[in-house]
C-alpha cells in the first residue's frame, strides 16, 4: 500500500523490458558496470526474461540482485535455472510468518507461496552445490507484525535463508527518492 506501483501513482507506463532491450543496455555500459539490481517499480519475476536477464549479466561479471516478493510460484525448473542463472543475492520482501500477519500489508500475497519458492531456491542450491544466490529476508517492522519478530530465527533456518534483516516503513516511496538523505533521516 506505500508503493508508488501499488498505489499506481508511479507516473510510468506500466511494462515488461525485453530482453533485447536489456541486452543492449548491458552491452553498452558493461565495462563499467560491477553491480545491478533487477528491480524497482515493480515484480522482477513477472518478467519472463529474468532468470535471462540475471545469466547474461552474469556472464558479464556483474554482480546481480534481485528484491521480490516472491508471490510468483516457482517450479523445479525454475527455481534450478535461477540458482544456475548465477544470481548473487535474492531478496524476498516478507513481512509475517502467518498469512493473516502477512496479508495485512503484502495485500493478495500468499504466505504459503513465498516460503515454498525460498524453500524450493534453497534446496536447489544446496542440491547444486553452490553458495549463490545469497537468499536475505527483509521484514518490515509494523505494529501487526512486530510479536512476530522474536520468531523470524526460527523460520529462517527452517526455510534455509541465509540472513533476515527487519527494517522500518518507509511512508512515501515515490517522494522519498528524490530527497536528500539528511531530510529522510529527520522525517523519520
Amino acid at each position: 500500500p506505500l508503493c508508488p506501483t501499488g498505489q499506481k501513482q508511479n507516473g510510468r507506463t506500466l511494462a515488461k523490458m525485453s530482453f533485447s532491450e536489456f541486452k543492449k543496455i548491458i552491452d553498452e555500459m558493461y565495462p563499467y558496470l560491477y553491480e545491478i539490481d533487477l528491480n524497482n517499480w515493480g515484480e522482477p519475476f513477472l518478467n519472463k526474461d529474468i532468470i535471462r536477464m540475471i545469466n547474461y549479466a552474469h556472464n558479464k561479471k556483474i554482480r546481480t540482485s534481485v528484491n521480490s516478493n516472491l508471490n510468483v510460484p516457482f517450479s523445479e525448473k525454475q527455481a534450478e535455472e535461477l540458482v544456475k542463472s548465477g544470481l548473487d543475492q535474492l531478496y524476498v520482501s516478507a513481512d509475517g510468518i502467518t498469512q493473516k500477519v502477512y496479508k495485512k500489508y503484502r495485500r493478495k500475497g500468499n504466505i504459503s507461496t513465498v516460503f515454498n519458492n525460498i524453500k524450493l531456491v534453497s534446496r536447489k542450491r544446496s542440491e547444486l552445490g553452490s553458495k549463490t544466490p545469497v537468499i536475505i529476508w527483509q521484514f518490515l517492522a509494523m505494529k501487526h507484525n512486530e510479536k512476530q519478530i522474536p520468531l523470524l530465527e526460527e523460520k529462517r533456518k527452517e526455510l534455509g535463508v541465509d540472513k533476515v534483516v527487519v527494517g522500518c516503513v518507509r511512508s512515501d516511496i515515490g517522494k522519498e527518492i528524490y530527497k536528500k538523505d539528511n531530510e529522510k533521516f529527520n522525517e523519520t
